[in-house]
């Protein structure tokens, strides 16, 4: 899938590139924490975000690309239009990245 960075007109602080972020990510009900970047751009047909290259800070790929958008204010994945703890952590490291 080809994708295409695009202009935000709800976002005052327009991004045109890729943009990187850093979100921590809790992956068990122990609560344990990892702290992972991704690359995202928008994807232009559809309006919503392709997070690539989930990465830890070993630059060790953990994730396959997650396609995540804003769904009556929460953050959910597009395949099944339902929020997680993942697409909830990619979406507010948007939203602070967004909002800069």
């Amino acid at each position: 899938m080809h994708c295409h960075t695009v202009s935000l007109s709800n976002h005052p602080n327009t991004m045109l590139e890729p943009f990187t972020i850093e979100f921590d990510y809790t992956i068990d009900e122990f609560s344990k924490t990892i702290h992972l970047t991704g690359q995202v751009e928008i994807h232009h047909a559809k309006t919503h975000y392709v997070v690539a290259n989930i990465m830890t800070r070993s630059n060790k790929i953990v994730l396959p690309n997650q396609y995540i958008k804003k769904f009556r204010g929460k953050w959910v994945h597009v395949d099944s239009q339902h929020p997680s703890r993942l697409s909830i952590s990619i979406g507010k490291a948007i939203d602070g990245k967004l909002a800069q």
